[in-house]
């Protein structure tokens, strides 16, 4: 027993020690759209990439692996070498470092399966942290997470960022003060503070910040276009009256206006990778 505790608190201490490293690579790589870019810089040789060749051994189409590589290019983590030839540059190469730099790196990194249970960790964070009730029913949780059950269970149990209790109606999950000091952290990243985040949730009706700013901002263009509309009727109300186009110039410049700083605002928030 003693030793199955102090293999849990090991492997707890490593994955909190993922997560820090994480949440830095999260403010350059989004975890939660990001995966090809990962793989895209974990799989330089050298500090070479050559996207035919990616695509190839990843089993990925060849304009996916080039959007990722195109992406990293603008983050200034790659340079274009020549045809098919990338480069890391030096923030790439220690971008690279800080992910290899972890304890058991080649062994952790080496698998799939611990990534990305990290990144179900921050998941789950953000989503406990977001909902009104203190305690949250775990099959709820993993199905917002995307995970069964049995293996959400299984990884909240061993993370000091959770508390987990039997309840009448099955097993249920709150944040720690850990947890919720990581929640904060987590949210002050992505430009948000948990009274923004959980009126977002409500707006849009999901506890999943990330993809709540991305639904409210899809009903702020729906919104926009209205308003857009509106605008436009009300200039054109007057047509055939003395000095209609006076009346109907500046409702056509308010209407692009708006159109434009509703596009500029939601590409802005919208493709932060």
């Amino acid at each position: 027993m003693a030793r199955r505790v102090d293999e849990t608190r090991i492997l707890s201490g490593e994955v909190m020690t993922l997560l820090k490293v994480l949440r830095e690579i999260d403010g350059i790589v989004d975890l939660a759209r990001g995966e090809v870019q990962l793989l895209v810089l974990l799989s330089a040789k050298d500090g070479m990439v050559r996207p035919s060749v990616l695509a190839d051994s990843l089993g990925l189409r060849s304009k996916t692996v080039i959007d990722a590589v195109q992406k990293l290019k603008r983050k200034g983590l790659l340079k274009k070498l020549g045809r098919d030839r990338y480069k890391l540059t030096d923030k790439g190469r220690r971008l690279k470092r800080l992910i290899f730099s972890l304890p058991r790196a080649s062994a952790m990194l080496g698998s799939q399966e611990a990534v990305y249970q990290a990144y179900m960790i921050s998941e789950a964070v953000l989503i406990l942290g977001t909902v009104a009730e203190s305690w949250y029913p775990l099959s709820r949780l993993a199905r917002h997470v995307g995970v069964s059950a049995g293996k959400l269970h299984e990884i909240v149990e061993q993370c000091d960022l959770f508390k987990v209790r039997e309840a009448p109606h099955g097993i249920e999950v709150a944040l720690s003060f850990d947890g919720r000091r990581l929640y904060e952290e987590l949210l002050r990243r992505r430009g948000l503070g948990p009274t923004v985040a959980k009126v977002l949730s409500m707006l849009t009706f999901t506890p999943d910040p990330r993809k709540a700013l991305s639904r409210f901002f899809i009903l702020y263009l729906a919104v926009s276009a209205l308003v857009v509309f509106e605008i436009l009727a009300s200039g054109l109300t007057g047509v055939g009256e003395l000095g209609v186009l006076y009346r109907l110039l500046p409702s056509v410049m308010a209407a692009v206006t708006w159109l434009a700083v509703s596009i500029y605002l939601a590409i802005l928030m919208l493709s932060r990778k």
